[in-house]
């Protein structure tokens, strides 16, 4: 799987109109290629590096303790997730 300038450009974009409206963007399962045109047209940076993970597991992980820590409100049980659904 690969990505283009054009497609990291728009993805780019993308990601920082979610950044001004306060959503988290978590970046996993990428091949070697992809994840080396993320980080030299700085999407890795943009995201942040600790929100790109290797498998769907650490981006739950993820999404569960950024809900627990930020949004006392937020109770996020693992068992609300199935790969299937994301």
């Amino acid at each position: 799987t690969s990505i283009d300038t054009s497609g990291t450009t728009a993805l780019y974009e993308h990601i920082e109109h979610l950044r001004k409206e306060n959503v988290k963007v978590i970046l996993c399962g990428m091949s070697t290629s992809v994840s080396s045109m993320l980080e030299k047209l700085n999407v890795k940076e943009l995201v942040g590096e600790d929100n790109v993970v290797d498998t769907i597991d650490e981006a739950i992980e993820l999404t569960i303790n950024y809900g627990e820590e930020n949004d006392p409100s937020i109770s996020v049980n693992e068992q609300n997730f199935a790969k299937e659904d994301i």
